[in-house]
């Protein structure tokens, strides 16, 4: 992948007991646009947040305050957050 003409070797600087390697790499920048509505899949439900991995790769969390907020409930004894009820679908 975009490897260069880095340094095969590291270099201790100024006596620091520490390393440097010059790198350079190609990323890829995560940077959804709020609003924009992304898949994932549940990872672990807690009574404070629902975390999911969206697109197999990042991440998230949704704090217990969106997901009332968007209609949800925890129901502790299956340890899970669902549709509240009474709400419009």
């Amino acid at each position: 992948g975009g490897g260069g003409a880095a340094p095969r070797y590291g270099r201790i600087l100024n006596e620091l007991p520490h390393v440097h390697f010059d790198v350079e790499a190609t990323v890829i920048v995560f940077d959804p646009q709020i609003g924009t509505a992304l898949r994932g899949r549940v990872v672990e439900s807690f009574p404070s947040h629902v975390g999911l991995l969206v697109y197999h790769f990042v991440n998230a969390s949704i704090s217990a305050d969106g997901l009332r907020a968007g209609g949800y409930e925890y129901d502790a004894p299956s340890q899970k957050w669902g549709r509240e009820r009474n709400a419009r679908t």
